[in-house]
């Protein structure tokens, strides 16, 4: 996560105020007052691709 936190940052400085205070490009949220960076889990579903695999052969 700390080179998420890394890019995001780096992203960050390279916009406007503008720019950073729009809610389509925030990566943080304050949590309990510590600043946090934002991360979506996904589902891993590869062992559901190669279930179907072995059965269309």
């Amino acid at each position: 996560h700390l080179e998420r936190a890394r890019m995001a940052l780096e992203i960050e400085n390279g916009m406007s105020s503008s720019e950073r205070k729009s809610d389509v490009n925030k990566y943080w949220v304050v949590v309990k007052g510590e600043r946090c960076l934002q991360v979506e889990q996904v589902a891993d579903d590869r062992s559901d691709l190669n279930e179907g695999k072995a059965e269309d052969d």
